[in-house]
């Protein structure tokens, strides 16, 4: 069975509940005949791992391998994981207006994400993990409004990430993990319903925004593995709903005194690898879900406080 990322399946999981139902069928297409034989000829078609329906000059049809059409024959999603993809992200799938969806994770694909691909305004979801995706990422796809899933991660792309993404109403996920992303953060800004943020595994430097924290739905924060500094903010005005929060491998450093507590809901916590210092506060019970707690390799003293203890189901380590 095809696996694909979590944001993705959450994704596609809802996908009838946000815009309708979505039907696979044998009906022709509506159109866009000459956007998919590009598609498919710009891909290594012939060479698909599977390729039923699909054809380099002849008709395609709604019941095409990774297809799914609504009852009128419109694409609305395009599923091509581990599927042997290979050449240049082609530009011509733009031109199906009514695409929702484009999963196609696992492949050979390269080159740029092509500017021409903010024309689908209708896209809600983009997963292009695990490809050789190159470049720098610009603002063209933070254009699309209806956006809710953006996973670009494991692949070449380099510079910064555009303050662009983090202002994004509506987008919900958005995984640009390990790329060559360098800089400081982005700022964050009018993102009240991003709820899963990934920026692991890249080369971001300088300290984190309080503004982080403070997200409304953010309830999945990982920014391990880049060259963060600084310390954990406190006394945040409203902090996040967040329960899994992932900064392992950085060069934060500081006393973490009442910090995590601001955080009710938190379940999973990784600290390894920073230079935090100093005891272990004994405020964990003011997080009463709290499952998972580590922060092995930091400059931690004392013993384990009294109320990690209390969670028979914590695997607590603070060496």
């Amino acid at each position: 069975m095809l696996r694909i990322h979590r944001v993705a399946a959450t994704w596609l999981a809802l996908l009838g509940a946000v815009a309708g139902p979505v039907t696979a069928t044998n009906a022709p297409l509506a159109n866009n005949q000459s956007a998919l034989r590009a598609f498919y000829n710009a891909t290594n078609g012939p060479n698909w791992t599977r390729s039923h329906g699909w054809s380099a000059s002849g008709e395609i049809r709604c019941d095409a391998e990774g297809l799914t059409c609504d009852d009128a024959g419109n694409v609305q999603e395009i599923f091509l994981v581990d599927n042997n993809l290979e050449g240049q992200l082609p530009s011509e799938i733009a031109d199906i207006g009514t695409l929702r969806g484009v999963v196609l994770n696992r492949n050979r694909l390269n080159g740029q994400i092509p500017n021409a691909w903010a024309r689908m305004s209708a896209l809600e979801l983009l997963s292009l993990r695990d490809n050789q995706v190159e470049g720098e990422l610009d603002n063209s796809l933070a254009n699309i409004n209806a956006l809710k899933v953006l996973d670009l991660c494991h692949n070449a792309l380099h510079g910064a990430v555009p303050d662009a993404y983090l202002d994004m109403p509506n987008l919900g996920a958005l995984a640009v993990c390990n790329n060559d992303f360098a800089s400081g953060l982005p700022a964050v800004g009018r993102a009240t319903a991003l709820y899963d943020l990934d920026l692991s595994g890249n080369a971001f430097s300088g300290s984190i925004d309080p503004s982080y924290f403070e997200l409304p739905a953010l309830w999945r924060l990982s920014l391990r593995d880049n060259s963060l500094s600084g310390q954990l903010p406190q006394n945040l005005e409203s902090a996040a709903p967040l329960v899994s929060l992932d900064l392992a491998d950085n060069r934060l450093s500081g006393r973490l005194g009442s910090r995590l507590a601001q955080f009710r809901d938190l379940s999973d916590v990784n600290l390894n690898r920073n230079r935090f210092r100093g005891p272990l506060p004994d405020t964990f019970q003011d997080l009463p879900h709290l499952r998972r707690f580590s922060a092995s390799g930091n400059r931690i003293t004392g013993s384990v406080p009294a109320s990690l203890a209390t969670h028979t189901e914590l695997a607590a380590s603070a060496a």
